[in-house]
């Protein structure tokens, strides 16, 4: 089951001058990946310059990736560090190990587009990747105008949140009465001043 995935990323590493100079770097090492709380383990390994997936996830690797599905799946995104920093991915062992095969992964990654040209041709594919792309944008936009018309809901009909104009305007109250209170309490000690001279 995993000599595919291993296949598609060795391509990967092949077709990126970054991920093979990593692979270099990385020859000899593994990193275990734990999915949390599934018993669920994958040894990633870099031997002769090619990446090797095997399904034993040892404490004898140099680094170990602990966490969910999503969470690892983060450390592929623009902010990895947020899913190490927020505790929802564990690393032991050695960290620029780990950081190294990510890294590697990231660039070996396969385009899925080319992949699929090769399954069902480069027509069938592009229309299954703009497919995709659309309904991504679709996926985004859904979820902008649901926490759009949530927040019209509870500012409007519900009445629990303020709208934007009344915050702004609760602010600006806010600010005058403290500067009415500044300008008062100026005004105060001008006249302890004056009954004290």
């Amino acid at each position: 089951m995993l000599q595919p995935i291993e296949l598609l990323l060795n391509r990967g590493i092949r077709s990126s001058t970054t991920a093979a100079q990593l692979c270099e770097q990385l020859d000899g090492r593994e990193l275990a990946i734990r999915l949390e709380d599934t018993g669920i383990g994958l040894r990633i390994g870099v031997i002769d310059g090619r990446l090797r997936v095997t399904e034993r996830a040892g404490e004898d690797a140099d680094a170990v990736m602990t966490g969910g599905p999503l969470s690892l799946q983060r450390l592929l995104g623009s902010n990895p560090e947020a899913a190490i920093r927020d505790g929802s991915v564990k690393i032991s062992g050695d960290a620029e190990i780990a950081a190294g095969f990510r890294e590697l992964i990231k660039f070996a990654q396969p385009d899925v587009e080319e992949e699929l040209s090769r399954l069902v041709g480069d027509s069938i594919a592009h229309q299954l990747g703009r497919m995709a792309r659309d309904l991504g944008s679709w996926a985004k936009r859904a979820r902008h105008s649901l926490a759009r018309s949530s927040a019209e809901y509870f500012q409007e009909e519900s009445r629990d949140l303020p709208a934007p104009a009344e915050v702004q305007e609760f602010c600006q109250q806010v600010d005058e009465l403290a500067n009415a209170v500044a300008r008062a309490e100026a005004r105060l000690n001008q006249l302890r001043e004056s009954q004290s001279r």
